[in-house]
């Protein structure tokens, strides 16, 4: 994962209720767990995991 799409993410995540959205960039990047549920979160809202500027095509 590139360091644009962990500070894309990191900004979705401080937006959300989630309780680590009070977070520096720093401490959100080394959890792997925080950004596993950010990224779960992300595909279940229909988002899908990466590619976070990019706009995403249907299909």
């Amino acid at each position: 994962m590139s360091l644009t799409e962990r500070e894309d993410l990191w900004r979705e995540n401080y937006e959300s209720d989630h309780f680590s959205s009070s977070w520096t960039f720093t401490m959100f990047s080394m959890s792997t767990s925080t950004m596993w549920q950010a990224m779960s979160r992300r595909f279940n809202e229909g988002k899908g995991v990466l590619n976070l500027n990019e706009q995403e095509e249907e299909v």
